[in-house]
């Protein structure tokens, strides 16, 4: 008599070691959902210029997607992201693991906080938009749990 396989939805060789959120650290998941509202906010205006006089003529606003600096930061989180939800799947070292807020918390810190500059610095009219904050305060948060200035239990 054949013996009935209970694992015959799984290929062979296959050890279960699949994606589930309920195992993940809650510091991973912190990190995701920050890294994820600072990568929305590099959907949302990062610069505007009014024309005329009071913006009597309109104005124009700037994504932060349609700049390289944008785009860079958002790369930046989405590393954040991948690398926090995902870490175990990669195998990644648990130093590495560790300190990737950090790295990824910094660069996009560093790519939006690059691009604040450069506005501040411009001969146009122009002001900083909210996303442009909002990247930069996801920036920063990130670096402060890398550095472990904010704790997560």
């Amino acid at each position: 008599m054949e013996q009935e396989n209970s694992n015959t939805n799984q290929p062979q060789g296959s050890n279960n070691a699949g994606f589930d959120i309920k195992s993940l650290p809650k510091s991973s998941i912190v990190i995701a959902i920050i890294s994820a509202i600072g990568a929305i906010g590099v959907f949302l205006p990062w610069f505007s210029v009014s024309m005329g006089s009071m913006g009597l003529f309109g104005s124009i606003t700037v994504s932060g997607i349609s700049r390289t600096w944008g785009l860079l930061t958002f790369l930046a989180f989405a590393g954040a992201i991948a690398t926090s939800l995902f870490s175990k799947q990669m195998k990644l070292n648990e130093a590495i693991s560790k300190n990737l807020p950090l790295y990824t918390g910094g660069g996009a810190l560093l790519f939006s906080a690059i691009y604040f500059i450069r506005i501040l610095t411009s001969v146009y009219a122009g002001a900083a938009g909210f996303g442009l904050y909002i990247s930069l305060l996801a920036g920063i948060a990130l670096v402060l749990i890398g550095f472990n200035i904010i704790k997560i239990k």
